[in-house]
This record gives C-alpha cells, sequence and structure tokens, in this order.
C-alpha cells in the first residue's frame, strides 16, 4: 500500500489480456468493474488506488491475480502455514509449484513481519501501562508513609504535654487579647 488515503479497502483482480496488456478489476461487489489498464512490462510495478503490485515473469492470456484485504491472523496458524509451504516439495520441472511456494514464502513473511509489528506494539503499551502502575505505586506509598506518620503523631501524643502547651498557648493569647484591647482604647485625648 502506497497511499491509504486512496485505498478503498476492496478486492481486485489483475487480469492480463495478453503477454504486455493487463486490466485491473474491482472484484468487491458482483460482477468485475474496470479500474484500470496498461501495459506491463516484467519487474516494474502496477499501481492503483494507492495499492502498488511486481510481477515478474511473462504471464501467459487470462492469468489472474487477485488483491483482496489482508484480515486479521494468529501467530501460530502464520507459522503452521510456513511449515506447511516449506514442507512441500518442489518439482523443477514444475513452474506453477515453484511460483505457489515463493508466494507461500513471500505470505508467511510478509504475516510474520505483521505480526512482530503487532507484539511490538503490544510491547510498547503494556511497557507505558506498566509504567503507569509503578507511578502509581511510588505515590501511593508516599501518601500511605505521610498517613502514617500523621497516625503515629496522633497516637505518640503526650495528654499531659499537649495540655500543658495548650494551655500556655490560650493564657499567651488572653495576654496578647487585653494589652490589645488597653492599647487600643488609648488615644492622644486621654493625654490632654
Amino acid at each position: 500500500m502506497t497511499n491509504p488515503a486512496l485505498y478503498s479497502n476492496n478486492s481486485y483482480q489483475i487480469v492480463f489480456t495478453s503477454a504486455t496488456t493487463y486490466n485491473i478489476n474491482d472484484v468487491t461487489a458482483g460482477p468485475p468493474v474496470l479500474v484500470s489498464s496498461g501495459t506491463y512490462v516484467s519487474g516494474q510495478t502496477i499501481s492503483f488506488n494507492g495499492v502498488q503490485v511486481a510481477i515478474q515473469g511473462t504471464p501467459a492470456n487470462t492469468d489472474t491475480f487477485n488483491l483482496t484485504p489482508s484480515t486479521n491472523q494468529s501467530l501460530f496458524t502464520t507459522l503452521s502455514d510456513l511449515i506447511s509451504t516449506l514442507n512441500a516439495s518442489i518439482p523443477s520441472t514444475n513452474a506453477m509449484n515453484s511460483v505457489a511456494y515463493r508466494q507461500g514464502l513471500n505470505d508467511a513473511y510478509g504475516a510474520l513481519d505483521q505480526g512482530l509489528s503487532n507484539v511490538l506494539n503490544i510491547r510498547a503499551t503494556m511497557g507505558s501501562r506498566l509504567r503507569e502502575l509503578d507511578a502509581l505505586q511510588v505515590t501511593g506509598d508516599e501518601v500511605g508513609l505521610q498517613l502514617k506518620t500523621t497516625l503515629s503523631k496522633i497516637q505518640d501524643t503526650d495528654y499531659n504535654k499537649a495540655i500543658s502547651e495548650l494551655s500556655l498557648e490560650n493564657m499567651t493569647l488572653q495576654a496578647a487579647q487585653q494589652s490589645f484591647a488597653k492599647v487600643s482604647q488609648l488615644s492622644l485625648f486621654n493625654y490632654l
């Protein structure tokens, strides 16, 4: 896929009308609808609707290639398909089996690459979540320590000392209030 904005997630079919010409049909909904046509050169890419395909070799008239959107597949299915492809015999005289073998390897490579990308994305997501959990754990530990410190201060209070300090503070406050009341009543007129 070269341009996701142009890609319509449809199924396409490349049909060779000769060894050097092809038609591209949209086969998503019923009968084929011609999308594009062109001249084929072995090894050059065929581009249309945000998709790019490279085909090598000399196609025969009516050779067909199907392009369909990929589906989700488990890595175990991919590995099973790869093992089946590798176990298949490759007779050197039968070119179709050789092409099928190479296509199976290419499909497995693409699926494994996608699977690895998906695993790495999930791993990165899990890493960020674990980092958040660690940060929450540290914050929780700090709050817990503060609460334990406060609880310890409350439980370890010497009530006799606390009452004495409270009485002293109360007496200091009353003295300050009485001084303020006497000073605030003084004015210049009292001295004249």
